[in-house]
Parts: structure tokens; sequence; C-alpha cells
């Protein structure tokens, strides 16, 4: 699960940043999936999701590496498939490829992920699946295909994803929403 952007002054979409990946985070429990499954990286680095009075929560803040380092983490034994999720802000390269914040220094760029999604793909026997909600993650796609890879972008290459209500009202939050009640990718 990848929190982006952060808490800058004038990231407007923080809150509902956070509020989509914590959920996401909450549904992925309730699906029987423990913390040491999950691999969470976010700026928020105190959230306490499971309520043990610990900071543990959080994998790490969100850049390149980290991201990398939890791609690479998350598909060693036992594994069977990955699903990564992203939220936040997103767009398109002067190249046309797909960027999404990663911080407010860093964009990861969709040929970037591509090719850390191909270097963990060895190690994975099951699928791939991405799950990005950001505005225009729908350039993301034709870079991210690939053999047992499922993409879904909450937006089309032009569209404005919509975060209203802190992000109550998304396509995270009605995602996540299934698959907290039980259903599957």
């Amino acid at each position: 699960i990848v929190a982006g952007g952060g808490p800058y002054l004038g990231n407007n979409l923080w809150d509902a940043t956070q509020m989509t990946a914590s959920f996401a985070y909450r549904a992925l429990k309730h699906q029987g999936f423990t913390k040491n499954d999950i691999y969470y990286l976010s700026a928020d680095i105190d959230l306490d999701l499971d309520g043990n009075t610990f900071a543990d929560d959080i994998f790490n803040v969100p850049t390149s590496s980290t991201l990398e380092n939890a791609l690479s983490e998350a598909s060693g034994e036992n594994v069977e498939n990955l699903v990564l999720y992203l939220t936040d802000h997103g767009g398109i390269t002067q190249d046309g490829s797909g960027s999404f914040l990663l911080s407010q220094s860093e964009t990861l760029t969709s040929t970037d992920l591509a090719t850390m999604l191909d270097s963990v793909q060895p190690g994975i026997p099951g699928r791939i699946t991405v799950i990005i909600d950001a505005c225009q993650s729908g350039s993301f796609r034709d870079d991210l295909q690939g053999n047992d890879r499922i993409i879904i972008t909450s937006s089309s290459e032009e569209q404005q994803a919509k975060f209203l209500n802190q992000g109550t009202i998304s396509f995270s939050h009605f995602f996540w929403s299934y698959i907290f009640s039980g259903a599957s990718l």
C-alpha cells in the first residue's frame, strides 16, 4: 500500500489519501492478511492501525527505493500473488508516461514502476495486481501490462480522480468496501 504525496503544505488530498490507504490496510487485515503480509508506505510513520499502542504498522516512507525494497521483500517465500495499491496525485510526464507523486520531492513514473514489477515478477508464481487511484492513472496501463498482471485504474489517461468528503466518496473507498465485505479481486 502506498499513501503517496505526504502532508506537505498545499496537498489537499493528504487526508483522503491517508484515509483510503488505511482503509485498504484494514480491508486486507479483515480478509485474513497479517501485518507481516502488508507493506504500507506512508509519510505518517506514527500510525497505529491495529490498536496495539505501537507505531509499528508502517513499513517506511514512500520513495522509489523503499517501494522497490517492499516489492522485493513481498515477492519472497510463500507468496502466491502480489497486490500493489497506490493512492494520491497522478499525472502524465512530458514523454507521455504516467506519473505518481510518492512525496513532495519524488515522482514515480509508469516506466520505473514497470521495471520494478518486471524484476520481482519471476519470484511470484501467481499474478500481480496493481490498483492506482490518482488523476490520469490510466496512463500507467500500457507500461504495466504483462503476463499474469491485472491493472486497475480509477481514471482514464485524461480524467481527474475524485476524492470527495475526505475520500469516503472515491474509487478507492468503493473498491476497498467490496474487498472488506469479502469480494475477491
